[in-house]
């Protein structure tokens, strides 16, 4: 089986993130598939750090779906499942 047969390791899909009227991130998308390195590049403002708290399981995307070798990620009560998952270095 090929890497592109099987699920991505992290999977963003469309996600977003909105603090009152502000939208922090919009359709935020982003695609690991092991063996890859991502970084997150762009102006301030732009949504990186916003991302990376959906992603870290700090944070619920208001929109969209994450997941982790094609399952949903867990919930934010769920520490534990979250450390299993994902480690941020900043």
């Amino acid at each position: 089986m090929s890497a592109t047969d099987t699920a991505p390791l992290v999977e963003a899909r469309g996600v977003t993130k909105r603090y009152g009227a502000t939208v922090a991130l919009a359709d935020g998308r982003l695609t690991v598939r092991s063996g890859e390195s991502h970084a997150l590049v762009g102006r301030n403002g732009a949504g990186k750090s916003t991302l990376v708290t959906l992603l870290t399981g700090l944070q619920a995307p208001d929109e969209g779906e994450i997941r982790f070798d094609g399952v949903s990620a867990p919930p934010l009560t769920d520490r534990d499942a979250w450390r299993r998952k994902v480690a941020c270095v900043y």
